[in-house]
């Protein structure tokens, strides 16, 4: 069997190598890979270079003197100051609010708490309106542990049964844990 494809092996070859010096057209020189992406190394590199050479004639810092009147920093009136610690104070009351109706839901509720409510803060809720029902639906993907799912349970029924509307519409909050 070998000796029959070093025979014919030959023949097949010289019949490719007879086939390709009769096409019309010379084939294109192809340039190998590595040396297509070490030109486009170089390139980037050259370009990487003028930038690191004109980043470090730039100056390190600035004096204050030196910045536009309109660029400068303002520090915030006393007026102003006020008015964000009314907005937060609200905001903080509910956290805690959240918190303590948490506390008999958990079996440590010290330091459970702040990590069930950071958890609901940052997941991604999903609203979904249905405007026929009247109904906004917030979609709360379920938590990291079933213990958090559960201690959400109650609160998310607590929210449905207020029937906030939300500002601005006709439409009824109404939040419930799904699946991924």
């Amino acid at each position: 069997m070998i000796d029959i494809v070093r025979a014919v092996t030959p023949k097949l070859v010289g019949a490719s190598m007879r086939r390709q010096s009769k096409m019309p057209h010379p084939p294109r020189l192809q340039l190998p890979v590595q040396h297509i992406l070490r030109l486009e190394i170089d390139r980037l590199s050259h370009a990487l270079n003028g930038t690191e050479d004109c980043r470090a004639r730039m100056p390190r810092y600035v004096l204050a003197a030196e910045v536009p009147q309109e660029l400068r920093y303002q520090a915030l009136a006393q007026s102003v100051r006020y008015a964000m610690d009314s907005l937060r104070m609200p905001a903080y009351r509910a956290e805690l609010v959240l918190a303590r109706q948490l506390d008999p839901l958990l079996s440590n509720p010290e330091t459970a708490n702040e990590a069930v409510c950071n958890t609901l803060y940052a997941s991604k809720a999903g609203p979904v309106p249905d405007n026929q029902a009247g109904i906004l639906n917030v979609l709360l993907p379920h938590q990291s542990r079933t213990c958090l799912d559960e201690a959400l349970g109650p609160l998310l029924a607590e929210v449905n049964n207020t029937q906030t509307a939300y500002p601005g519409t006709n439409l009824r909050l109404v939040s419930e844990l799904v699946s991924g």
